[in-house]
């Protein structure tokens, strides 16, 4: 809000108007993934895994989150969801596996849009590559030379 006032003639009422300014960000997606147990560079069947697509932005995003590009998960920003956390500005979705298997094998992404950015192709989209591996068992058999 401004005022004003004229000190010339103080009888006159201050004159006031309000401006609204609305400040419009574009979306910013960052995909966390937890990394493989024991400082392995790799995955296991039988690890856990979690993926967390955070999406950023004013007014808040709706995002899209998918696996090998069939959706798991889609949210709109004035959606109820309990598999989602959202504030004023920001949403979290938080992906989890126990235990991974090969069927796990996959690209997962997390892509947002918001009023600003939407008809926009510019959408902001984050990708990550997981490669789970089964592990080496090695049998052995011992015979005796004895009966």
């Amino acid at each position: 809000t401004c005022s004003t006032k004229n000190t010339i003639n103080s009888q006159e009422k201050p004159s006031s108007a309000t401006l609204q300014i609305n400040v419009y960000l574009h979306t910013d997606v960052s995909l966390i993934t937890t990394p493989p147990p024991r400082g392995r560079p790799y995955y296991l069947t039988g690890d856990p895994l979690t993926i967390t697509c955070l999406v950023e932005g004013a007014p808040r995003s709706s995002f899209t989150f998918t696996k090998d590009n069939s959706v798991i998960k889609s949210y709109k920003n004035d959606s109820s969801d309990l598999d989602v956390t959202a504030s004023d500005h920001s949403v979290v979705y938080k992906y989890k596996r126990s235990k991974l298997n090969l069927n796990d094998n996959a690209e997962f992404s997390c892509s947002s849009t918001n009023s600003f950015t939407s008809g926009n192709t510019n959408m902001d989209k984050e990708k990550a590559v997981i490669k789970v591996y089964e592990p080496v068992r090695v049998m052995m058999s011992v015979s005796s030379p004895y009966p």
